[in-house]
């Protein structure tokens, strides 16, 4: 996708918020045989005939093993830091995270604030988080909220003027309807161009060539802030510049890490809501300064694993597999 970050202030966070969620590691070494709660108990049971959890456990291990024992190292990691820092994570942080990702997720959505438990469910479903790993994932964002506010000291995450004037423009400021093809070579770009040359509908074209997610819609992306920093450069001179009705000239553009060419067509340009900025610095610089926390907690938990995961031995093969591929060879 060619965004570079999820800018809205509360998609960042409903997004990142999901990120470290996992069951809370115990500090003893797991039994096997007890990996269902229930000793020799089987791990499910087919037409009368038992399925065990040595036949389960290898499977699970290779499918999700690492991203769970990745998440087992966060979770060891955090609880020490906590107690270096003499920090207590309790009801009132654990409601706190909670209030937030649903007031996060109802505005993301653009949906009543009484939406956000319907939501959570929702969340809850898409990313499996039963009870014991939800919770898990509250307090794992409690505890990096804690960290990241403790070394950001009493005056909190700083946040500049222009952090605020970026707010408000990309909440309040015109935006670009548009559609947009998305191609790695110039000769596919060369093709867009003559295709549209022809005549043939921008929408087919993007929904036959393009690589971005919004071929599904023919291009159609969701209105753009020419000030969002999550798009690149060249793509945001190119909509400020195209005339509605327009095509632009292929621009070069990079995303998930290679070099490409984009081609919009401007639908409409949608102009910004009139209100006083004054009205709405203080939920904006509040917004910002979560958006900034939130990254500092991301950054936070990244060098965490990393640090412990050069420490960590894989002894059982099928996890092994699992460790070895999610780290990759450079890591």
């Amino acid at each position: 996708m060619l965004r570079l970050s999820a800018l809205h202030p509360y998609a960042a966070l409903a997004a990142t918020c999901c990120m470290w969620g996992t069951s809370l590691a115990q500090d003893r070494q797991p039994d096997r045989g007890a990996a269902g709660g229930g000793g020799d108990r089987p791990a499910a049971v087919l037409e009368g005939l038992a399925i065990g959890w040595p036949e389960v456990a290898p499977l699970l291990a290779e499918a999700a093993g690492s991203g769970v024992l990745e998440e087992i190292v966060l979770d060891r990691a955090l609880r020490q830091a906590c107690a270096d820092r003499s920090i207590t994570v309790g009801t009132e942080q654990l409601r706190f995270e909670r209030d937030l990702l649903s007031s996060s997720l109802a505005r993301a959505a653009r949906v009543p604030p009484t939406e956000g438990e319907r939501l959570i469910d929702e969340v809850r479903v898409s990313r499996g988080l039963g009870e014991k790993r939800f919770a898990a994932l509250l307090a794992r964002n409690a505890m990096l909220r804690a960290i990241a506010r403790a070394e950001a000291g009493p005056a909190g995450v700083p946040v500049s003027e222009q952090d605020v004037q970026q707010a408000f423009e990309l909440r309040y400021g015109p935006k670009v309807r548009a559609r947009m093809i998305l191609v790695r070579t110039q000769n596919l770009a060369a093709e867009v161009g003559a295709r549209i040359g022809a005549g043939e509908s921008f929408g087919d074209i993007a929904a036959a060539l393009s690589e971005d997610p919004s071929r599904l819609r023919g291009g159609m992306l969701d209105p753009i802030s020419p000030a969002d920093p999550g798009y690149p450069v060249a793509f945001r001179r190119s909509l400020s510049e195209t005339e509605p009705g327009k095509v632009s000239v292929p621009v070069m553009v990079e995303w998930d890490s290679q070099p490409g060419f984009a081609i919009v067509r401007v639908e409409e340009r949608i102009v910004g809501t009139s209100i006083d900025r004054a009205s709405v610095e203080s939920e904006l610089t509040e917004e910002v300064r979560a958006v900034r926390e939130r990254a500092i907690m991301d950054r936070l938990a990244r060098s965490m694993i990393d640090e412990q995961a050069a420490k960590l031995s894989v002894l059982d093969s099928s996890l092994e597999w699992s460790w070895r591929n999610r780290r990759g060879p450079s890591r």
